[in-house]
């Protein structure tokens, strides 16, 4: 009946569990049986090598990885939605996190004390700090997030670091998938590594490496970082990855802003650039992506009309090849080399009349085939246009209608407010009627004119009991307790009162502990009072 009521989550974490306990007993059973030397093994076996088992760590001891081994820079938007899903999950310890111990070839027995680097998770890593550094949390609920399930490797290169992180992030459940910019930024920054750069800031400033043996080595090492088999299918793969990371500074820098105005224009709720939007600048040079983006470089990014004006380049450049293939061809078709016969007499081979006439008629069909394509080019990107103007107009109907329900909300806020006020100045007024009514009532019944003693002192005492009780509870509601006091509260289940220490004052009330049970909460002043304490 216990594993029926687990969440699937939770089942999935048993599964992972068993398997990382499989996984540890191969990896010693590997590092006992196989003496081979590194040299031998597969890139793969060498990572696997450096794997030495699961280990929950502190959060607090783990740390940014250095920039050499780092696969994308954190995005906020994505550290905020993990710190909402851990916050209503505390104890998601199926989110695995990888850690990295460089420097050493094995794990010491303080394993705390060296420094861990989080090659994967670290989203999850900035998420679980955010909320330890809310003060508000109690002791209970801080140790739900002071430690978390951590892969641990040692001494990972920084091809080898990538490749974990790389498959870290396709693997993991929460994981954000990584878009073709920070792949292209990956790539770039494993260019400048080769040639020696490993700050964050040298592929921004300094000029991209151009040399055939260090270009080379670095396609050697994204072959290693993303798994691919051989260079020809990392060309297929990543061609246009490859191409757009090769740029030159001035032209990456104007990408860099291009995009960044890209997503905080277009994309708020989604802070991410896909391929397909990117692919309109495969077949151009650099040189006119460089003047395109200079043009378009704006805070407010036109992605149609950016996109209009590359396949217009496109276009004019396919014209200008196309005419120089047909006018080369006529040539050839009209006049060939001049070929000499056995007696040395020279005579020119030509074609017939009907034969150039022919291509003269295929190439104007040829000419107006294409005039119709850019024509119809030219409607697809004004309807397109089109399109993207009735969406802004419905996103702003959708925004002004979000405004509109905001305002009723606050009306309806407003009227509740009105509604309570009204309540309790319902009840004052009948307060106040009955208190004069009984006033009333008391100076209207008849008094004996000789009443005995016995009865005065009655009279007195009551009178005396009814003012001390109201002057008990106004003193009750106004006094104020220190931190540390010994004070009885109301438990409102129980309707009883118990004894409780004062912890610290708060907005609402008073923050108490019960004596007990040692159970923790905030209650009101009116259901507080003071101990009394016995007289001697």
């Amino acid at each position: 009946m216990k594993d029926d009521a687990l969440e699937p989550k939770e089942r999935d974490y048993q599964k992972e569990s068993s398997d990382t306990c499989d996984l540890e007993q191969m990896t010693e059973e590997t590092d006992t049986e196989s003496d081979t030397p590194e040299k031998e093994l597969s890139f793969e076996e060498r990572i696997q090598r450096k794997f030495k088992g699961y280990f929950p760590l502190p959060v607090g001891n783990l740390k940014e990885p250095s920039s050499t081994n780092l696969v994308r820079v954190p995005d906020e938007s994505h550290t905020k939605q993990l710190e909402k899903e851990f916050r209503r999950k505390p104890f998601n310890y199926y989110t695995l996190m990888v850690v990295n111990i460089p420097g050493l070839s094995d794990i010491p027995d303080n394993i705390q004390t060296c420094k861990l680097e989080t090659i994967g998770g670290n989203h999850s890593r900035i998420a679980l700090k955010n909320i330890l550094k809310d003060k508000e949390l109690s002791s209970e609920e801080r140790k739900k997030y002071e430690e978390r399930l951590c892969a641990v490797y040692c001494s990972l290169t920084p091809q080898e670091a990538k490749r974990v992180g790389l498959e870290h992030n396709t693997i993991h459940r929460f994981g954000k998938d990584i878009d073709i910019f920070a792949r292209i930024e990956c790539f770039r920054s494993t260019l400048f590594q080769r040639a020696g750069f490993n700050k964050k800031s040298d592929i921004q400033t300094k000029e991209t490496p151009v040399d055939k043996n260090l270009l080379n080595e670095w396609k050697n090492d994204l072959e290693m970082i993303t798994g691919v088999e051989n260079r020809k299918k990392l060309n297929n793969k990543f061609r246009f990855e490859l191409f757009l990371a090769q740029f030159s500074t001035p032209c990456w820098l104007q990408l860099r802003s291009f995009i960044d105005n890209f997503k905080g224009s277009k994309r708020k709720q989604k802070n991410k650039i896909s391929g397909r939007q990117l692919r309109c600048l495969d077949g151009l040079k650099e040189k006119t992506i460089l003047d395109l983006l200079q043009k378009n470089n704006n805070q407010h990014v036109d992605f149609c009309k950016f996109k209009a004006m590359c396949d217009e380049h496109k276009s004019k450049s396919s014209s200008v090849t196309s005419k120089g293939k047909h006018k080369a061809t006529l040539k050839n078709a009209v006049t060939e080399e001049e070929k000499t016969e056995p007696d040395g007499e020279e005579r020119i081979i030509t074609i017939a009349e009907e034969d150039v006439t022919h291509l003269d008629d295929s190439l104007k069909k040829i000419n107006v085939l294409h005039k119709e394509n850019t024509s119809m080019k030219q409607k697809y990107a004004e309807l397109k246009n089109s399109f993207e103007q009735e969406k802004l107009s419905s996103q702003n109907c959708k925004c002004e209608a979000d405004t509109l329900k905001k305002e009723v909300s606050d009306l309806k806020k407003k009227l509740g407010n009105i509604f309570k006020e009204n309540k309790e100045l319902k009840e004052d007024i009948n307060k106040r009627k009955l208190a004069s009514v009984t006033d009333f009532c008391a100076s209207t019944i008849s008094v004996d004119l000789n009443p005995s003693p016995r009865k005065k002192l009655c009279t007195e005492n009551n009178t005396d009991t009814h003012d001390g009780k109201r002057k008990r509870q106004m003193n009750e509601e106004n006094t104020e307790y220190k931190d540390g006091e010994k004070v009885l509260c109301f438990w409102k289940q129980d309707q009883k009162w118990y004894e409780a220490d004062i912890i610290e004052k708060r907005s609402k009330g008073y923050f108490v502990k019960f004596v007990l049970d040692g159970v923790e909460r905030v209650l009101k002043q009116k259901d507080i009072k003071k101990k009394k304490t016995g007289k001697r």
